[in-house]
């Protein structure tokens, strides 16, 4: 009987600490993601906004370049997020 009441103690604490550290993680990647998607989506705005000036100077290859890697960057987020759940 006090076996068992200390093996379930030791098991309670344990699960609690590793639902702490996982949900301390999913909390910062999270964050992440959601500031990776805003960055993405005001790319896109800014090449929206500024799409006379871009195609006027040439500088699509460039904006291309950097949704492109704003786009990938929320991506690999996503990809470390769905690995955490």
């Amino acid at each position: 009987s006090q076996q068992l009441t200390g093996a379930l103690v030791v098991y309670a604490l344990l699960g609690t600490s590793i639902a702490l550290y996982v949900g301390a993680q999913l909390i910062g990647i999270n964050y992440e993601q959601l500031r990776l998607q805003a960055d993405f989506r005001y790319s896109l705005v800014h090449v929206r906004d500024n799409a006379e000036a871009i195609a006027f100077y040439g500088g699509e290859k460039r904006e291309q370049k950097e949704v492109s890697r704003k786009f990938d960057s929320a991506l690999d987020n996503y990809d470390k997020l769905i690995v955490w759940t």
